[in-house]
């Protein structure tokens, strides 16, 4: 369980990576894609990439959204309150 996970419901109103689940363009969820841009390995996960890439971060737009608050928040979330170090 990942507190940010885009791909998990959030409740009503949540702001940052917790309500992006509404701007994923599928409907089941996530994309599911394998990889982001071809390895040209002769892998079929070469044929299943990322619809949305963000050139700049070589991220899917999905995981570049959220920002390094928002995981910090979510590690101390995990960690009861504690402030990470």
């Amino acid at each position: 369980y990942l507190p940010l996970n885009p791909l998990l419901p959030r409740p009503k109103g949540a702001k940052g990576a917790e309500g992006m689940k509404k701007q994923i363009p599928s409907n089941n969820g996530g994309c599911w894609k394998s990889r982001v841009y071809a390895l040209g390995d002769g892998e079929p996960s070469d044929r299943s990439l990322c619809v949305d890439p963000v050139a700049e971060s070589r991220l899917p737009r999905c995981l570049h959204e959220i920002t390094v608050a928002e995981v910090i928040r979510s590690v101390e979330k995990c960690l009861g309150n504690s402030k990470a170090r």
